[in-house]
């Protein structure tokens, strides 16, 4: 997101944006998963970086319709009021707004309706949030998702890194591995950071197709190293931030675990538009989430 706590848009570095682009063709949902004594393992796509080989974790949303995700494995937000970034939306653990749908696919659903919880707080749209319960230190991370389209809208795939509260963002890193706004032409990547005098810096990519994204199916990742984030659309790169290319004074905060973060955002400082509510309910769907050769840690 354009941030944990918000955007101050302080601090800016050079990026590789590409635009005018040919139409983005999609690419099917990778077949080669088997099963050996119940672990998965899957063929990636080529890497730029170091040998990208082994899956170490996933999670494919398997399940029946209307059935929650796995809150051993995600943790699922009940924040109705005060998001960041002026959102619109108030985040809700229930199937109408969480849910698995049957097929394999996550279904995170933005509504508009006037919704109150047991504490009385009220918000005019609902929709979902969740994060993994473990974090995840380099390798790939990369989800099938098809985002839906419309004024107002803010779908994101994207990490946090570990240490809130006693770390405050944005000292605690943020890679945005996929944004869209309103009709989804533009695909962004993003990197927040804090600086040396207490500052912020931005790192952001974006592509732009003459057609919408959420037209199809598309995989979004990042390749992550010590040095280096190349951030991805099927495969093609689009976007990459190194460390050594940072000015003096840009903190690298990326050696630290970071957690996965999917979620479907009405309104706020970066759509910057009123939601139409003619394209509500609004449904995100995500077949899976998966993550390559990275290390595993537990968070508290």
């Amino acid at each position: 997101m354009l941030g944990r706590r918000g955007f101050f848009g302080v601090l800016t570095v050079s990026v590789l944006g590409l635009s005018g682009c040919s139409p983005i063709t999609a690419i099917p949902k990778p077949t080669s998963l088997t099963t050996s004594s119940g672990a998965r393992t899957v063929s990636p796509s080529p890497s730029p970086l170091a040998t990208i080989s082994g899956l170490v974790w996933s999670e494919e949303f398997d399940g029946a319709d209307s059935s929650r995700p796995s809150v051993a494995r995600w943790k699922l937000s009940d924040k109705l009021v005060g998001l960041p970034n002026n959102e619109l939306e108030g985040y809700t653990s229930r199937p109408e707004n969480l849910s698995l749908d049957g097929s394999g696919h996550l279904r995170i659903t933005a509504l508009a309706e006037n919704y109150s919880n047991a504490a009385g707080q009220q918000v005019s749209f609902t929709s979902g949030h969740m994060e993994s319960r473990q974090a995840f230190r380099y390798g790939r991370i990369e989800s099938r998702i098809k985002v839906p389209a419309g004024a107002g809208l803010w779908p994101a795939f994207w990490t946090i890194g570990v240490g809130e509260p006693a770390i405050a963002w944005p000292a605690t890193g943020e890679i945005d591995i996929m944004e869209f706004i309103n009709d989804a032409k533009t695909l962004y990547a993003n990197v927040h950071a804090d600086t040396s005098v207490g500052g912020q810096w931005d790192a952001q990519g974006k592509l732009t197709a003459p057609t919408s994204f959420a037209d199809d199916w598309h995989i979004y990742s990042v390749d992550w190293t010590a040095e280096l984030l190349v951030f991805k659309v099927d495969g093609s790169e689009y976007h990459r931030v190194e460390k050594a290319a940072l000015p003096a004074g840009y903190v690298w905060e990326f050696d630290r675990p970071q957690i996965i973060v999917v979620n479907l955002a009405v309104g706020g400082d970066f759509p910057q538009t009123a939601p139409d509510r003619a394209v509500f309910p609004a449904e995100m769907l995500v077949d899976y989430v998966r993550v390559f050769d990275a290390e595993i840690h537990s968070v508290a």
